[in-house]
């Protein structure tokens, strides 16, 4: 029993905790309407690009919030994305068994990229090329020339 005031329902009620510290955050993205289950910042910090259940991706400005690009071609749930080294394309892994490769200034989807039989699980790009690997639930790993 908690007599001082202190348990949940001070803490927001609904058994909700909430941290001792202020947010220490300087902004937010809003835009996806499932899940997010990854996200991933430019080599110059000034775009991020998330992944989601909704089946879509997103490429952010980090100073303002607002959405670049939406980017839409996916058929299942996108759970991997990353920028390549120099922040020009960003890559998307999904469960419809394929890598898509987006310009990252406009959005404009620039390749599909398929070949494993079953759910992209994880990508990574080269450090110094257009370079993308991809590792499948199937067992697989697949490399490509994405530029």
């Amino acid at each position: 029993d908690d007599d001082d005031g202190e348990g949940a329902a001070a803490a927001g009620g609904a058994g909700l905790a909430r941290p001792s510290e202020p947010d220490a955050s300087f902004g937010g993205f809003e835009g996806h309407t499932d899940s997010v289950f990854c996200v991933a910042l430019s080599p110059d910090g000034t775009k991020a690009v998330s992944g989601g259940g909704d089946d879509l991706g997103f490429i952010w400005d980090v100073q303002t919030g607002s959405t670049i690009a939406k980017l839409d071609g996916h058929t299942d749930s996108v759970v991997d994305c990353a920028f390549n080294f120099d922040g020009s394309l960003v890559a998307t892994a999904a469960y419809d068994n394929s890598v898509k490769i987006w310009n990252a200034a406009t959005g404009a989807l620039e390749r599909s990229l398929e070949g494993p039989s079953s759910e992209v699980e994880y990508i990574c790009w080269h450090g110094r090329g257009n370079v993308i690997m991809a590792g499948s639930e199937d067992a697989t790993c697949w490399i490509w020339d994405a530029s």
